[in-house]
């Protein structure tokens, strides 16, 4: 269907938000709740640098062009991913048709608008149409059915994989649609066939049930559900990608150190000082990173790896693994060092509070952050048996109670994973001396930074089979004694 609008009407509703700078890639998620049901469980989606795409409305074939950033673009994907019919009004503002979105698989608005969707962005309303909200790096977004100034719930349960029997706190909030969050007590809290109430704080208690990888759903009345991850397990933690359980008393795999978090940046004018603190810390994680990946490229040994960490999951074609294996110790582990250069405070003597300075800045910022990301998504169960030396894995790092009954070499040996080149600094385009633009590049470099270290701390601690592809280990791997 379309609408024409008087011109003043349509600028009032395309005014606001401004795109974020292009050149990164960046991620978003998406969420579409219906009426009784999660239509799109959320979704991660990379945003594109720029550009337009045309969204056709799956009813009656109407289009209209929107920006490919845009949360109307990213409703289009995730629906179109789902298998779901899209439906929307066009209006004609005079500057351009801009969307109205009615239908979302089921989920029809009435005639009487009596329920409609709404879309809201890091919990709060937009207050522009969906064709203009442009999405930034890490933004949450969802798409709800019903009464529009309904509150969305959220529930947060715990990252780290819970014990069977072991008791654990989720906290639901309400956000209205100014982003406000409350407690949501009395909210209804669901995992497996547990039930519990949130109290006045918004907390449910629960128990992990040992059922692997589940969610726990919180819903109330007149409001929008919300469901979070939870994996429990029991006697196998491999189950919820934690390496097995080594033999009691025996040495286990170095805790990964938590690093603080460096805290928000706040926008500031751009100094000399500040400038060489940027490259400092994006440099340094160029260091970090490129380190990681020259231990990677020199080949696994025996010893990089956690002891016990290997299931039957790596073990690839050729290997047949058998349970029943003798109780053993486990040495402790020992990767080898890695050695990260130096900085210095070379190259820092002609740095200048120059807008082109602040360009070199974040092209050095945003090179970093994709060298780190490079190695993480490397590190992010990336690595083959091809990245191992032959002959290193030996029954140390196989899973207490697993064994090897046969190892025939099979097929053409897997080639070593590769840190993926990046360009150096490439379509980070400009930036000036504004606080907000000296902010983003010190974001980019802190960013960079934490990632690099803990793709270096992972490193260190020992590699585990969460690193490695299904079946990446091959015959050739095995120490003498396993095949």
């Amino acid at each position: 269907m379309r609408i024409t609008l008087a011109p003043a009407l349509a600028g009032a509703l395309v005014a606001g938000l401004l795109a974020p700078a292009s050149g990164i890639a960046v991620t978003a998620t998406i969420r579409v709740e219906g009426a009784s049901a999660t239509l799109v469980p959320q979704r991660t989606t990379t945003l594109p640098d720029a550009g337009t795409t045309v969204v056709t409305d799956d009813l009656d074939g109407d289009a209209v062009t929107v920006p490919a950033r845009s949360a109307t673009a990213q409703l289009r994907l995730a629906t179109r991913e789902a298998g779901l019919p899209l439906g929307f009004d066009i209006f004609d503002f005079g500057p351009g048709p801009v969307s109205f979105t009615t239908v979302i698989g089921p989920d029809a608005t009435p005639s009487d608008f009596s329920s409609s969707w709404r879309v809201k962005v890091n919990h709060a309303a937009t207050q522009v149409g969906a064709d203009e909200v442009l999405l930034a790096p890490g933004d949450e977004v969802l798409w709800s059915f019903g009464d529009p100034g309904a509150p969305e719930l959220d529930v947060t349960a715990p990252a780290a994989p819970v014990a069977a029997g072991t008791p654990f706190t989720v906290t639901v909030r309400a956000f209205d649609n100014a982003g406000v969050a409350t407690p949501a007590a009395g909210a209804t809290v669901r995992y497996g066939p547990a039930t519990a109430t949130a109290d006045a704080s918004g907390r449910a208690r629960l128990s992990g049930d040992g059922a692997g990888p589940g969610s726990v759903t919180a819903t109330a009345p007149g409001a929008v559900r919300d469901a979070a991850a939870v994996c429990s397990y029991a006697a196998d933690p491999s189950a919820c990608g934690l390496p097995a359980v080594p033999i009691a008393g025996s040495p286990s795999c170095r805790a990964v150190p938590a690093r603080p978090s460096p805290g928000p940046v706040r926008a500031t004018p751009a100094t000399r000082a500040t400038l060489i603190a940027q490259q400092r810390i994006a440099q340094a994680a160029i260091r970090r990173a490129n380190a990681v990946s020259a231990w990677l490229d020199a080949g696994i040994v025996g010893a990089d790896i956690c002891p016990g960490a290997f299931g039957a999951r790596v073990l690839g074609p050729g290997i047949t693994p058998a349970s029943g294996g003798a109780a053993r110790d486990l040495p402790a582990p020992s990767p080898r060092s890695i050695a990260v250069p130096a900085g210095g405070t070379a190259g820092t003597s002609g740095v200048r509070a120059t807008a082109a300075q602040a360009t070199i800045n974040r092209a050095i910022a945003v090179t970093a952050l994709r060298r780190a990301n490079a190695v993480r998504a490397r590190l992010g169960r990336g690595l083959t048996g091809g990245d191992v030396r032959d002959g290193e894995i030996g029954s140390a790092a196989l899973a207490p109670g697993l064994q090897i009954a046969a190892a025939i070499p099979a097929g053409e040996p897997p080639a070593p994973s590769r840190t993926a080149a990046v360009a150096a600094g490439r379509g980070a385009g400009a930036s000036g001396l504004g606080p907000e633009d000296t902010a983003r590049t010190t974001r980019i470099a802190i960013a960079a930074m934490a990632r690099a270290n803990a793709a270096l701390d992972r490193a260190r601690a020992g590699l585990t089979a969460a690193q490695f592809r299904d079946g990446a280990i091959t015959a050739a791997d095995l120490a003498p004694e396993l095949r």
